[in-house]
């Protein structure tokens, strides 16, 4: 429905064509590196795993691939659940070449881009740094596993499963679940953990209702939040946390905490022009 004209004035019509024209754009540029070979730059050999390059590093400078040769590349990680924004404009659009594009992603992160073995138990689950250096790697350092939520994400497992049947996704997203479950305000950073997080958990209940994932999302909760160190790019991943668990469990207390977090962005006038 909110790709149908006919809900829209002519204004608002040519702002969404225009929105919609540059994440095609987008797509076709990430498309558009598929089955080039990278060599020793690319641990898997050749660059068709479902990820996308973020970025490739030369001299301590960050420039578009093939400006010259680089010193280190920077895979996406599905960074901030790219798999989920694209299955979200193939359903306002029907263009299957989004649908194509996030499941061949949601199969990269399942496999490589979070922790399915670790030691310490608690750790099952958690995410990999983004964006990763050789898939795996915090830049500059070895292999890396994120004990917190900032790197965070899981709605685009429920949303393969839900849309094409993928239980191997679905399994990956309970586990995922899982791991706010088992680390609860210990995994909390950034005030982006709490919005990855409690939406992470939530995602979890909606799909198979049960209770301990609600409950984790509601633990992660703070109710004085206003603004933080991390700055109104991060503060609204928070606040989009707390909606959608108002949405889920109409707790009042939440919607002040939202009001006097974007009072406090306003006031410090940091967010985005009106």
């Amino acid at each position: 429905p909110s790709a149908d004209p006919k809900l829209y004035d002519a204004e608002t019509w040519k702002l969404l064509q225009g929105y919609d024209a540059r994440l095609r754009d987008w797509l076709d540029w990430l498309l558009g590196y598929r089955g080039k070979m990278y060599g020793r730059y690319d641990s898997y050999g050749m660059f068709d795993f479902g990820d996308c390059i973020n970025w490739e590093r030369m001299k301590g400078k960050y420039k578009k691939p093939n400006e010259a040769k680089p010193v280190s590349f920077h895979w996406d990680n599905c960074y901030y659940d790219y798999p989920h924004a694209l299955m979200l404009q193939f359903l306002r659009t029907g263009d299957l070449d989004f649908l194509e594009t996030a499941a061949e992603a949601d199969h990269h992160y399942i496999d490589i881009d979070m922790v399915c073995h670790h030691p310490n138990k608690s750790m099952i689950g958690a995410p990999r740094y983004c964006p990763g250096r050789m898939h795996i790697c915090q830049d500059g350092k070895a292999i890396y596993v994120s004990n917190t939520y900032n790197h965070f994400k899981n709605l685009c497992h429920f949303d393969l499963w839900l849309l094409l049947g993928d239980h191997h996704a679905r399994d990956r997203g309970y586990m995922q679940a899982d791991f706010v479950v088992n680390r609860g305000r210990n995994s909390l950073s950034q005030s982006r953990s709490i919005g990855h997080g409690i939406r992470g958990a939530l995602v979890a209940y909606r799909a198979g209702g049960k209770q301990k994932y609600l409950d984790a999302a509601k633990k992660l909760v703070r109710y004085n939040f206003t603004r933080t160190r991390s700055g109104a790019w991060q503060d609204g991943i928070a606040l989009e946390g707390f909606r959608e668990l108002y949405e889920q469990t109409g707790d009042e207390k939440l919607v002040e905490t939202i009001k006097n977090g974007a009072a406090a962005a306003m006031a410090k006038k940091d967010h985005a022009p009106a």
